[in-house]
């Protein structure tokens, strides 16, 4: 894998609007609060404001937003600043070339997925699965999330292992490889597509938002029938829900039944309560490197193996 520098203290980034317009308050103080809090400074287009239905601006804005940050020699890295949807129907029209020759640290979540992982695919740049600015979460990080942004952007050294007190094994076992993935149901819609989600000897990650168990049970079903969950070596689950919502044992383990439902007949570990998704905290990890995923009902961990930057 090809890997960007890291960021420091004075790092320039870009912010882009891919997929839905955003709350313009929610920027704003989100750009403060980085801009004191990791010392980056940020640059954006006039135009990242527009707004057409649900998307932010034009396709043809949003992809040439895409582009030029792709091809700056004057930035550092690419910021989201927010999922919602739209990042998908770019595809067609994004110059991977132009990444692969200027690497750069690109990083949000949830509709990001599909662009995170074409990332990974078309130009074997490693990409990051974190924080967007102008969210609940970027407004205001907890400690945790600070610290996984931080050593995951700005440190060349590995994250090692993820502590995390919801641990769950749902399948016990052990498993090496790279990770990829984030949203299932944005992975699920790639099938049958020439973006493709590749599942080959990888660990993948899911997780999901504002969906009911059946549905997540559904969409592992489709997956798994297209032979996808069969490639995989490993499986991590992150949160299925909000930020701000109080889950209950009971609730978490609808959702750990709807999961192993999906996966029938799928022979590999599967760990859940991975710190990361749209749930309350929001961990910022490297896509496209190695990991190690111990699934056990005594001591679980995921550990990586290396760093997400040089």
């Amino acid at each position: 894998m090809i890997k960007p520098l890291s960021l420091k203290n004075g790092s320039k980034i870009a912010l882009i609007a891919p997929a839905s317009g955003f709350n313009r308050d929610k920027f704003v103080k989100g750009i403060a609060l980085w801009e004191k809090e990791f010392g980056l400074i940020f640059t954006h287009r006039e135009d990242i404001f527009e707004t057409e239905d649900y998307l932010a601006g034009s396709d043809e804005r949003r992809v040439n937003e895409l582009n030029e940050a792709f091809s700056s020699d004057a930035i550092d890295g690419i910021f989201l600043v927010r999922g919602g949807y739209g990042s998908s129907r770019l595809m067609p029209k994004i110059d991977w070339e132009a990444l692969k020759k200027k690497p750069k640290v690109v990083c949000g979540f949830s509709d990001a997925t599909i662009l995170l992982n074409q990332i990974t695919s078309q130009t074997e740049v490693v990409t990051f699965h974190g924080l967007m600015p102008a969210t609940e979460a970027g407004n205001s990080p907890n400690e945790k999330e600070i610290e996984f942004f931080k050593h995951c952007l700005f440190s060349g050294s590995p994250m090692g292992f993820v502590a995390s007190s919801s641990y769950f094994a749902l399948v016990e076992g052990e498993a090496e490889g790279a990770i990829v993935g984030g949203n299932l149901c944005l992975l699920a819609s790639t099938l049958g597509t020439s973006y493709e989600i590749n599942l080959k000897n990888k660990i993948l990650f899911i997780e999901d938002v504002n969906e009911a168990p059946y549905r997540i049970d559904r969409t592992l079903t489709q997956l798994n029938h297209a032979g996808k969950l069969s490639e995989c070596l490993g499986i991590i689950c992150g949160s299925f829900n909000e930020r701000d919502q109080t889950f209950t044992r009971e609730r978490e383990d609808e959702y750990f039944r709807a999961v192993m439902r999906g996966l029938e007949g799928i022979k590999i570990p599967v760990l859940a309560g991975f710190p990361a998704g749209h749930g309350s905290i929001q961990g910022t990890f490297p896509i496209g490197v190695q990991v190690r995923l111990t699934s056990k009902s005594t001591d679980s961990s995921v550990e990586f193996l290396e760093s997400g930057v040089l």
